[in-house]
């Protein structure tokens, strides 16, 4: 299936996830419960790390936080905002 800007027209609008949860406390919870000790980042508390739930923690960080420390990454793709608006400006 060919995405196209008249199935996804909000990218401009993709990061007002104020709705959808609340930012601050995912930040948070990545911050104080998802890091552990040895690097990487991991689904909760109990369990150990792995590149899954670092790459899902991340993206998760990057949504909360916008464009302070990281780059905005679209919640639907998982890639930054930009590529998304280059790949629906593609005339397939």
């Amino acid at each position: 299936i060919a995405i196209t800007s008249t199935m996804y027209p909000n990218v401009d609008n993709a990061m007002d996830n104020s709705i959808l949860f609340d930012t601050l406390m995912l930040e948070r919870y990545i911050l104080l419960c998802a890091q552990d000790i040895h690097g990487g980042l991991r689904d909760k508390p109990s369990k150990s790390r792995d590149f899954y739930h670092t790459c899902y923690n991340l993206s998760g960080l990057s949504i909360a936080q916008n464009e302070h420390r990281v780059a905005k990454t679209d919640p639907c793709f998982n890639i930054r905002i930009e590529r998304v608006k280059e790949v629906l400006a593609v005339k397939w």
